[in-house]
């Protein structure tokens, strides 16, 4: 099965509450790191978790622009191509690159040492060619596997720089494709809202699960995702590269593997002391 985002479909137990956590334990169940002893590591979560989840989002909603002019018009361009790039990078002062930047020089006032460096490299994986399986250019292509049409998203020659993806070939396949990258872009935003929450709260010594906010049954940020997937597959309008649980781009077992990784990745925000 595809890795999304470095991380395969997994089913998950809720692990044990972390309601005993206090500041600089670990966070307990799935999230790696441990909770900050200090504001300024509180402060600097909760800037870069904000920050990770606006970036994600910016970049797909870049793509997506992209994805609906070359649907529109039937063919890819490098008029396209060009506008997504400067959506993403290019623009010094509005790109998706250029706000976090902001943050991060922010973040990096404020953070403990080593903290804003690992995140600048998470942001560079996440803008990276489709070279990084795990960069949002190659996820592009898992949204838009319908390759059916023959035609892709990004200019054909374009360079290591395009986006992956097809453009889709029907109205359906188009609504599908556009509507589980709008509900992946949610699920991110709403990880990294967890793993911020369980921070606070643990700091301020109140109760919290640091899993049930990702995968409690109905509310659980995964929960809403899978419904959501699941309606536009029983409405029979998603191809089968999305919809066939057998498929390496199997829309259910995204949002498993998004989770997965998100919460791997929590130690890169929240450092654990040294021994």
């Amino acid at each position: 099965m595809k890795r999304i985002f470095g991380a395969v479909a997994l089913s998950f137990c809720l692990a044990a509450s972390s309601a005993f956590a206090a500041p600089g334990d670990p966070f307990g169940g799935s999230e790696t790191g441990c909770v900050p002893s200090g504001k300024a590591g509180l402060t600097c979560g909760k800037i870069l978790t904000s920050g990770l989840g606006k970036l994600i989002a910016s970049v797909v909603k870049c793509h997506l622009t992209q994805a609906a002019q070359a649907y529109k018009t039937g063919h890819s361009s490098t008029g396209f191509d060009n506008a997504e790039e400067n959506c993403t990078i290019g623009n010094p002062t509005a790109s998706a690159k250029a706000k976090f930047d902001a943050l991060l020089v922010k973040a990096n006032a404020i953070c403990p040492a080593g903290i804003a460096p690992v995140a600048e490299a998470r942001r560079d994986v996440f803008l990276g060619d489709t070279s990084f399986q795990n960069s949002l250019d190659s996820i592009n292509g898992v949204f838009f596997c319908d390759s059916t049409s023959g035609l892709s998203i990004a200019e054909p020659g374009g360079g290591d720089q395009d986006e992956a993806g097809s453009i889709p070939s029907t109205p359906e396949h188009y609504k599908c494709s556009i509507a589980v990258a709008k509900l992946f872009s949610k699920l991110v935003t709403s990880v990294y809202k967890c793993h911020g929450k369980a921070a606070q709260a643990i700091f301020a010594s109140k109760p919290h699960d640091t899993d049930a906010c990702e995968e409690t049954p109905t509310k659980g940020a995964r929960a809403k995702y899978e419904a959501k997937v699941q309606k536009l597959i029983a409405a029979g309008i998603c191809p089968p590269c999305l919809a066939d649980p057998m498929s390496a781009a199997n829309a259910l077992a995204m949002g498993a593997g998004v989770i997965a990784e998100l919460d791997a990745q929590n130690e890169e925000i929240y450092p654990c002391p040294a021994p």
